[in-house]
């Protein structure tokens, strides 16, 4: 999915879906239903703003970036790792959308 997503002239609703499908993976695999779920209710489509100038191309080669070294981390059982990651991922993705705020 990773290298999908950095296939040029993938549509926004293309990245959209891989997305989407790497963080369900990912959430599934843990096993947890409780986090499966919150991560079902709060998944953003951020490629969506890339439209509106809001997530920089800049922005999207970092958050699949971000994806390849999750991806590492969970290949090499490191869950102190991943977890870190996890929590920056979720920190871009917070900046992206309060970039986005006025664009919207």
């Amino acid at each position: 999915m990773a290298d999908a997503i950095d296939r040029p002239g993938a549509t926004l609703r293309e990245l959209n879906r891989l997305n989407r499908q790497f963080h369900g993976l990912i959430t599934a695999a843990c096993g947890n239903p409780v986090l499966v779920q919150f991560a079902q209710r709060t998944n953003i489509s951020h490629w969506i703003f890339s439209g509106t100038g809001a997530m920089s191309p800049a922005d999207a080669v970092a958050v699949n970036a971000e994806h390849r070294q999750m991806i590492e981390a969970l290949r090499r059982h490191d869950g102190d790792a991943t977890e870190a990651l996890v929590r920056a991922h979720i920190g871009r993705t917070l900046k992206i959308l309060e970039q986005a705020a006025p664009a919207l």
